[in-house]
């Protein structure tokens, strides 16, 4: 019989199946990133189990979920949600993930100007003249008087 599943196995590699652990292998490759977070997150609720006394059935009632979920999670190979990292935060009473509390928002300086200003009329004799940082008066009677 185990003369039998060797040749099957050989046939299969044979006709070029890929076998199961290049693709499980391609798998951990492609899913690498988050598999590591989760592997954190599981040997961190295991140690927390571990200093509270608490058992994974116990944690799943908790959680409101099945044992065997807990288990997954426990195995560090589930692909969490906020929702399940939640529910595992509040059952422990421990924060798995925390946003930075010190970024800081920079907002483009505003300047604000008191409205109780005064307007003064301008004689018609006077025009404005308005640069980038300053506004300029002329007498304008006085340049057409210089012109003619």
């Amino acid at each position: 019989m185990i003369m039998g599943k060797s040749l099957d196995r050989l046939k299969e590699l044979a006709a070029g199946n890929m076998s199961s652990w290049q693709e499980e292998a391609h798998w951990y490759r492609q899913n690498s990133g988050w598999l590591k977070r989760s592997s954190k997150i599981a040997f961190r609720i295991l140690s927390e189990l571990d200093e509270k006394g608490l058992s994974q059935r116990e944690l799943a009632l908790r959680m409101d979920v099945s044992p065997q979920y807990v288990s997954k999670i426990i195995k560090g190979r589930e692909n969490l949600s906020l929702e399940t990292i939640w529910k595992i935060e509040e059952a422990l009473g421990i924060t798995l993930i925390s946003v930075n509390r010190n970024v800081q928002y920079i907002y483009p300086e505003t300047k604000t100007y008191d409205d109780s200003y005064t307007q003064i009329p301008l004689s018609e004799r006077l025009s404005t003249t308005l640069n980038d940082d300053y506004v300029t008066y002329k007498n304008t009677s006085q340049n057409k008087d210089d012109a003619a």
